[in-house]
């Protein structure tokens, strides 16, 4: 079934060795990289030379000769710089397997080398013309390998994967607030505005309660502004409502962004958690920290014996839940640091589709893939993409016969105090089905600084919807004119720079140039299977 599902001739991928991206273990393809990296620097130069004819050359041959001293101790201090390096590991050998990282790709490092020289600031497009497009770009290339609908994501480059962490559940504490907010605008302009609960109930939502409204399916609280916004603008004083919608958020005791989460906790008398297995990387603690909600609001979901989230704990959890607590956010695993485990996200799913159905109540999910995400492109072969819409079993069972593998694969642990032999073995249609339930995410972490074999820095942070962009701009004109809030609720979004939306300032063009050339001709993630209507699981 391999050759049926994966022809050879049905991707440009696999007409090219893979051992041509690399440098080689014994740097094989020197010759290649020197003459392709000298002939961008000698673009490069051609480039300044040429730019403004009329300029005088300042630096004469006699200015010049009096730099060789300089030079001369330059050099001494490179050669100090690479005797020093080579007592670095050698991530680069097929032997390495120490940590998350090995080889780059020649593509990714001839963008990065090509944007270094140039030197853009993706902060704004002033400082960053070409570059703050082909991160864009990237954002809907890898949108599109996770599984979104890249017309309608949103996804940008971080400088890792702990950014990208602290920023999904900095926009999920945004959007989960702002329900509070459109309740407290329809309180007092006596709006009649209907709300969709988590268990599918309408009412209106000056009659919901705080659980109910903080408990929203993310999607609902996501647009649930926008959808007040077009409520509004049907009325023949539009325009008018829609700049007081604008100015009373601003001030409204329920901006998180303004007032702070201390205020907001004491308002409403409850508390967060964020629940994430004991596999959590230490990002999460951190992001929890630095958003106000404390460390301690971190509930570690016991494992099972193959180091993924037990969903049957979490369900536990969840459905008892005591009342003065409130879900922050659900973070499922795609790769832990130590285990490489991928926790079941369609599982996950299933939690929070009962916990909907059954408690009312809902919740943001974020999956932190920064090192197993570009598993996600063994399931985008367009040879599948006749059977997306199957049911999610047969689904990972063609997979399972495309790729080839076996139905289990076990290994032998021995514990380290007792010194007995522990048989694990994995399930790969449950591992298959967690990677094609991506969709269902509502945010993901991924690093192509990682399996992407790109250069350091270069995480993504990417969101199901765009939309989450108008609820965190900031807004500083020499950065950008983009305006906060809501306007032209009837168009499309469209996004043009990246610093209104981030939480980093200054960040490399350099590395949008490498994640870019990389993602170019390299172009499996290209090859998307387009989002079912019907749910995977």
């Amino acid at each position: 079934m391999q050759d049926k599902y994966f022809n050879a001739e049905s991707s440009d991928s696999h007409n090219d060795p893979l051992a041509a991206w690399f440098l080689g273990p014994k740097a094989e393809h020197a010759g290649i990289w020197g003459e392709m990296i000298n002939y961008i620097f000698q673009d490069y130069v051609h480039w300044r030379r040429n730019y403004f004819l009329e300029d005088p050359i300042i630096l004469n041959r006699i200015k010049r000769r009096e730099h060789d001293r300089w030079f001369d101790k330059l050099t001494s201090e490179v050669d100090s710089v690479l005797n020093q390096l080579k007592s670095h590991f050698p991530f680069f050998s097929p032997r390495y397997v120490a940590h998350m990282l090995s080889e780059q790709t020649l593509p990714s490092v001839l963008g990065y080398f090509a944007g270094m020289l140039y030197n853009p600031n993706n902060v704004t497009n002033e400082a960053a013309p070409i570059t703050v497009p082909l991160e864009i770009e990237v954002g809907k290339m890898v949108s599109k390998m996770l599984g979104y609908n890249p017309q309608t994501a949103w996804a940008h480059i971080t400088s890792g994967g702990t950014v990208a962490n602290i920023e999904a559940l900095w926009v999920a504490r945004t959007a989960q607030f702002n329900t509070l907010m459109v309740q407290e605008f329809c309180k007092k302009e006596n709006i009649d505005f209907q709300v969709v609960l988590a268990n599918g109930a309408v009412v209106p939502v000056i009659e919901a309660g705080f659980v109910e409204l903080l408990h929203l399916p993310s999607d609902d609280a996501v647009f649930m502004v926008r959808k007040l916004a077009s409520h509004l603008s049907k009325n023949e004083d539009g325009d008018y409502y829609l700049k007081k919608l604008n100015r009373f958020f601003k001030e409204s005791r329920f901006n998180v962004n303004n007032t702070g989460i201390l205020k907001i906790h004491d308002e409403i008398k409850m508390s967060p958690l964020i629940y994430v297995s004991e596999a959590a990387h230490y990002s999460v603690k951190k992001a929890a920290n630095i958003l106000g909600y404390g460390e301690n609001a971190v509930v570690a979901v016991p494992v099972d014996s193959k180091f993924r989230m037990d969903t049957n704990a979490l369900r536990e959890m969840l459905f008892n839940q005591k009342p003065e607590n409130y879900t922050a956010c659900v973070i499922g695993i795609a790769g832990t640091t130590e285990e490489g485990a991928v926790d079941p996200v369609c599982k996950i799913r299933r939690v929070r589709d009962e916990l909907q159905q059954q408690k009312n109540r809902s919740f943001w999910f974020h999956i932190d893939a920064a090192w197993g995400g570009y598993l996600r492109s063994l399931f985008t072969h367009p040879d599948l993409e006749t059977v997306q819409s199957a049911d999610l079993n047969e689904l990972a069972g063609l997979y399972a016969d495309a790729l080839d593998v076996r139905d289990n694969y076990s290994i032998q642990i021995k514990g380290v105090d007792t010194g007995i032999l522990t048989t694990i073995s994995w399930d790969d249609l449950e591992l298959y089905k967690s990677f094609l339930s991506f969709p269902e995410a509502d945010s993901i972490t991924v690093d192509p600084h990682k399996m992407g074999y790109i250069p350091y820095p270069c995480g993504i942070v990417a969101f199901k919807s765009e939309v989450v962009t108008e609820l965190i701009t900031q807004k500083a004109q020499y950065i950008s004119d983009e305006r906060g809030g809501i306007f032209d609720v009837d168009k499309p979004i469209t996004i043009n720079a990246v610093g209104p939306f981030i939480l980093e300032g200054s960040k490399p063009g350099a590395a949008a140039a490498g994640a870019w050339l990389a993602h170019k001709t390299i172009p499996w993630k290209l090859l998307g299977m387009e989002k079912s209507s019907e749910p995977l699981c």
